[in-house]
């Protein structure tokens, strides 16, 4: 089943930052600037779109449900799919199992490193970043 999503104020939820990483994780590379609003992306086997820098634009959810559209067909997924991976695309989401809990339960000594080992793994993801 194929949803379209014609909610104006959901559509205007999505940033442009989300776009943007959204096309570049998919495989755009962003080249020459559209006028001074937005960006023309381009990639192998993949459509050229424009992908606007600011959503102070008339038509900015016009804009947001066409790439949708574009992103899920290129994609092959439907458009809900993509557009919670945008609304929440800028946030990072890390979840931690401990593989050999029987109930749920941990001790204290091994919730501390637990607990230790998720902050030095963050720490880790944001030095990568800043290089």
């Amino acid at each position: 089943m194929q949803a379209t999503i014609h909610d104006r104020e959901a559509l205007k939820a999505v940033s442009p930052a989300a776009l943007a990483a959204y096309a570049r994780s998919a495989g755009w590379q962003r080249g020459e600037t559209y006028r001074v609003h937005s960006h023309v992306y381009a990639g192998p086997d993949r459509p050229e779109i424009i992908v606007p820098r600011t959503d102070h634009l008339g038509d900015y959810a016009t804009v947001v449900s066409r790439l949708i559209e574009v992103f899920a067909q290129v994609a092959d997924q439907d458009e809900l799919t993509i557009y919670r991976s945008l609304v929440t695309g800028d946030r990072d989401v890390v979840r931690i199992r401990v593989a050999d809990s029987d109930d749920g339960s941990l001790g204290l000594n091994e919730g501390v490193d637990l607990v230790s080992g998720a902050r030095d793994l963050i720490r880790s993801a944001a030095c990568s970043l800043s290089k």
